[in-house]
């Protein structure tokens, strides 16, 4: 027979309102009783019905995730993150794979809103102009609480790190090594802005035919890197949106006969774990992820619960520094004077 509330109640010697305090965190009851009844708890194998809990409260103890993908590293790791901290807060995650259109994100959202998830991450990521300026343009529902990752919402709360200076920082390293034509591929984006402001900042020209664009895949920075070899454009440095397209470029340039990095230098950007196993190694631009996973769901969670209002969260840009992680690919040691 399955033990409720009553009989919990009854083995501690209290009310049903007592028990029901304890399970929902209220602070009018005694430390004493409070023991009791979690003592009572344990001797029943008590399991409260978290349905009838979440009609109650009005909430289901579930946040929602929206990512891209789960291909890229980036995306899983921190999504083990996000789960990994919203389980140890009592949360289930439900996780959507929504690619690179803005009507697939827009989708997931509502999806998991209709789902009555209590909160919802957004790691939209959209690239062409015109999505853009539609997703400044759109107000989500009010009574969501929803914390945006990657790229900033309206009216909602971004967490992440400074991908313009961490950008710079990046293009920088390259320049002190000497490089001086620098090229980049990936989505139009804070980092491309941060690639060329880097430049700039040097007196170099930027030029569009060292520029490409592609959506960040592996496939695409493979393309993209062989696309730059067919300009017969010369440039000694590759700066990549991300670890998948600087690996891709990597091995399409190394297919050609192309040596990184003594002919060519790549750096990446997120620091995914296969980053390190490359051959070369690649340098590239950490993101502290299980750090950012774990201020999402709590600052997720302060709104949720009503420690935050809408209004304040609205306000709230929480940046993480980046670091830049130089490894093999860059060239770094060749270009020392102890390399030669």
């Amino acid at each position: 027979m399955k033990v409720t509330i009553k009989d919990v109640a009854k083995e501690a010697g209290v009310s049903i309102g007592t028990v029901s305090r304890v399970l929902n965190g209220k602070d009018r009851v005694s430390q004493a009783t409070r023991t009791r009844i979690k003592e009572a708890i344990e001797r029943l194998n008590f399991k409260p019905d978290q349905t009838a809990r979440a009609m109650i409260n009005k909430q289901t103890k579930s946040i929602g995730l929206v990512v891209p993908s789960l291909t890229n590293e980036y995306w899983s790791a921190l999504a083990e993150h996000v789960q990994e901290a919203a389980w140890d807060q009592g949360y289930t995650l439900l996780l959507c794979t929504a690619g690179f259109t803005l009507d697939k994100h827009l989708a997931s959202i509502h999806s998991l809103i209709e789902r009555k998830v209590d909160g919802i991450i957004a790691g939209i990521r959209v690239y062409e102009p015109e999505e853009r300026q539609q997703l400044s343009q759109i107000r989500f529902p009010d009574e969501v609480s929803m914390v945006s990752l990657v790229q900033e919402l309206p009216d909602r709360m971004f967490i992440g790190v400074d991908q313009f200076h961490s950008s710079i920082q990046a293009v920088n390293h390259l320049l002190k090594l000497g490089h001086r034509r620098i090229a980049y591929i990936g989505p139009s984006s804070e980092r491309e802005l941060g690639y060329r402001s880097a430049l700039q900042n040097h007196g170099i020209i930027v030029e569009d035919e060292l520029i490409l664009h592609g959506n960040g895949s592996f496939r695409s920075g493979y393309s993209l890197a062989l696309q730059l070899q067919e300009r017969s454009v010369a440039y000694t440095a590759l700066f990549c949106w991300n670890d998948m397209s600087a690996l891709g470029a990597m091995q399409a340039l190394q297919s050609i006969g192309v040596r990184v990095p003594e002919d060519v230098a790549i750096v990446g950007y997120d620091d995914i774990p296969f980053a390190q196993l490359a051959k070369p190694a690649l340098t590239t631009v950490n993101q502290p992820l299980r750090e950012i996973g774990k201020a999402t769901v709590h600052h997720l969670l302060e709104l949720i619960q009503g420690s935050i209002s809408p209004e304040e969260a609205a306000r709230i840009r929480i940046l993480f520094e980046a670091k830049l992680m130089i490894r093999e690919s860059c060239g770094a040691v060749l270009r020392s004077p102890s390399g030669g």
